[in-house]
């Protein structure tokens, strides 16, 4: 594929066949995959607009930051919607939203490793974890 793997920068047609490329790639396999907890039948037309900002969530989404392109008014609201769902007072909970499965199962690792200090490698309790062989890769990749 032209502009694979090379140093030079890519001509704004080149890159425009590669989107192109890519578009008809997802099409087809948007149609066919069916391996995978996905839903493609989602439509996203109303979050396109905000495509044209730079928004980063980084930091506590209960604390002021210094970067103002976020939404965490939109992820306190998500975390006090899951913490209803599991009968916590939101005005109790704590979170912020993943950007995908992978640093959920990380960082829920982290946490139990941290606030169970008696677990911890340095405690001569080893600590045990156990999954089924059909857990997402990212959980004994995080171990």
């Amino acid at each position: 594929m032209p502009g694979l793997l090379t140093s030079a920068p890519l001509l704004q047609t080149e890159i425009q066949e590669r989107l192109d490329g890519l578009i008809c790639d997802l099409q087809t396999c948007g149609r066919q995959q069916v391996d995978y907890p996905t839903n493609q039948a989602f439509d996203y037309s109303s979050l396109l607009p905000f495509l044209d900002y730079a928004i980063n969530n980084f930091g506590d989404p209960f604390h002021p930051s210094n970067y103002l392109s976020n939404i965490h008014t939109i992820e306190r609201d998500v975390v006090a919607r899951f913490a209803g769902l599991m009968r916590i007072n939101p005005a109790d909970a704590w979170g912020y939203v993943t950007s995908g499965g992978t640093e959920g199962n990380m960082y829920g690792l982290y946490l139990a490793r941290e606030l169970s200090p008696s677990l911890c490698s340095t405690s001569p309790k080893r600590p045990t974890t156990a999954y089924s062989r059909t857990c997402a890769y990212s959980t004994p990749a995080a171990l």
